[in-house]
């Protein structure tokens, strides 16, 4: 079953545990030092942005596969999947010379049947974790082989010890992984980070919206979705529509929105160059320059942005519209209003072509009102970049 929605008293006016910022530190301790990673491991982690404990927790499975079911090798059906516990009974490598990649054979035997394991372009570190005589867990979709034999083609495997007592029937959380490291250890690795750091991770949200969004407390979220329990609907899982996704998804939500709301808060509060006051000569001037009038919708905006540059608090605004509504020429006219009263505009473009494109296309205005204009991009060459930034600072 889905968990509920959590039913701890409220602690609103609670204080902050006093170990709340030890334990986030303990987040942030790199992952080589997780058992078993160590330096070259972590640089392979660090490739998807895992540099952290912290970062290694909150990297989530993108799909869940169904392990509840442990059958017999006998009773395999070509084209379903299934999951068999076996032996190693056969073991070959062969290297194909025109695909320069060697390829893996392996036969897995259970009380009651065999069928062949294959690997093509089998990585060093499959080759060398394998070894005859091993019990597998493994598991993938059987098709046919070769002689009339049942094969897994690439199945998803782990080594298993026979005389331990442990629980093999799971769901199993599906990761994205670095090439040339195997799937199981870096789901062993986030068990082992979750064992040790779990007390560690911040629960955050309000106990009043957890209750009130039917959510659940993050850290138990985060267990929840990398040890599904046996009993978790697999469909809710696999469309991250189950309790413990919503809850992740509102946490970051929430936090953003909150980082937003604080910077708004503080920009608010620091002081502005006002740029009021009636409109100048170079505004008038480019008005009739235009061989059209601005739409209705453009004056009001130029009025609202008006009204932000002669306030108080620093002006941030969205000006949204389609493509050709005349975005740029509102721009163009705000910019004005600073430039007419002794100071400068600068745009930023996310691409070379949009800056050039907008200083192709603003050039003829700025010549005809005789304002000094630069395009930089990271293509202008050294000696006329270190030019150009000294006129920016005169």
């Amino acid at each position: 079953m889905e968990p509920a929605g959590h039913d701890s008293p409220k602690r609103a006016n609670e204080p902050p545990p006093p170990r709340r910022r030890g334990n986030l530190r303990a987040l942030l301790t790199p992952v080589q030092f997780l058992s078993g990673v160590g330096p070259k491991r972590a640089a392979q982690l660090k490739s998807l942005g895992i540099e952290t404990v912290g970062d290694l927790l909150h990297h989530l499975p993108f799909r869940y596969e169904d392990r509840r079911r442990i059958g017999k090798i006998s009773a395999a059906v070509p084209g379903e999947e299934a999951s068999f516990i076996g032996k190693l009974v056969g073991l070959e490598g062969r290297y194909i010379p025109r695909r320069r990649s060697q390829m893996l054979l392996a036969i897995l035997k259970d009380d009651g049947g065999s069928i062949d394991l294959v690997w093509y372009r089998a990585p060093k570190f499959l080759i060398d974790g394998l070894a005859k005589d091993q019990t597998l867990l493994v598991h993938g979709k059987a098709e046919p082989g070769m002689h009339g034999r049942l094969r897994l083609v690439h199945p998803d495997f782990e080594v298993i010890d026979p005389s331990e007592d442990a629980v093999l029937q799971r769901i199993l959380p599906i990761y994205v992984h670095p090439a040339g490291l195997s799937l199981g250890r870096l789901r062993s690795w986030i068990a082992q980070a979750l064992r040790q750091y779990r007390q560690a991770l911040p629960d955050g949200l309000p106990e009043q919206i957890i209750q009130r969004q039917k959510l659940m407390p993050p850290s138990a979220a985060l267990a929840y979705l990398h040890e599904p329990p046996l009993d978790a609907p697999l469909e809710t899982l696999n469309t991250a529509a189950s309790t413990a996704h919503r809850t992740m998804i509102f946490d970051e939500l929430f936090y953003l929105q909150l980082g937003l709301g604080l910077r708004k808060k503080t920009r608010a509060a620091s002081p502005a160059i006002r740029l009021g006051g009636p409109r100048g000569a170079l505004c008038e001037r480019m008005r009739k320059l235009l061989p059209f009038q601005l739409t209705g919708a453009q004056e009001r905006v130029l009025q609202e942005i008006d009204a932000d540059l002669g306030g108080d608090q620093p002006m941030q605004r969205l000006v949204q519209g389609d493509v050709g509504s005349g975005k740029t020429m509102v721009a163009w006219l705000a910019s004005l209003r600073a430039i007419e009263q002794g100071r400068q505009a600068l745009w930023m473009a996310p691409t070379e072509i949009l800056a050039e494109q907008h200083y192709r296309g603003l050039h003829k205005f700025t010549e005809a009102l005789g304002i000094s204009a630069a395009l930089l991009t990271a293509a202008t060459p050294a000696r006329e970049k270190k030019a150009l930034l000294a006129r920016i600072a005169s």
